[in-house]
């Protein structure tokens, strides 16, 4: 984890890692990347919702509540947060917002809500490892989709 150390002569840089949240818990699991390699005093983390460019008020507004919500949970941890939400293609529209925002990385799962997790990388994932002119990592779900279905049975230690 990248942490801040008192007393070094080298000033640390602030990271800016962008966090695309479609609403789904697989998207969320960037967040877990996120915090475990960015400490609080080193990572601003910007979360980005993008929605389609016919996208509703009452969607924008149910996306800001989540939002927020999820960025009230990190600031509980210290982090700082900012929140966007954005219209458009996802893909082009998170690679010309990670440029704009002085992104360092962008974190995102390989697939968000309703891709086809057959594929190693879902569609925005893919474009932007192509695209992107920030670091992009991928973290991948296949796991979780798999450690969904798995039931944990308890074991009795023998004395």
């Amino acid at each position: 984890m990248l942490e801040a150390t008192q007393g070094s002569e080298v000033p640390q840089m602030k990271h800016n890692v962008v966090v695309p949240l479609d609403g789904s818990p697989l998207a969320e699991a960037a967040l877990e990347v996120a915090q475990a390699l960015f400490a609080p005093s080193v990572a601003d983390l910007l979360l980005v919702t993008v929605l389609p460019s016919e996208g509703t008020e009452r969607q924008e507004q149910h996306a800001r509540a989540y939002l927020d919500m999820i960025a009230w949970e990190l600031e509980e941890r210290g982090y700082r947060t900012k929140t966007y939400v954005l219209f458009g293609d996802p893909a082009t529209t998170l690679e010309q917002f990670a440029r704009a925002s002085g992104a360092t990385v962008l974190v995102l799962t390989t697939h968000g809500q309703g891709e086809n997790r057959a594929l190693p990388l879902g569609r925005t994932a893919y474009r932007l490892v192509q695209q992107a002119a920030v670091p992009v990592m991928t973290v991948p779900v296949r796991d979780r989709i798999h450690a969904a279905n798995v039931v944990e049975v308890p074991t009795t230690k023998a004395a």
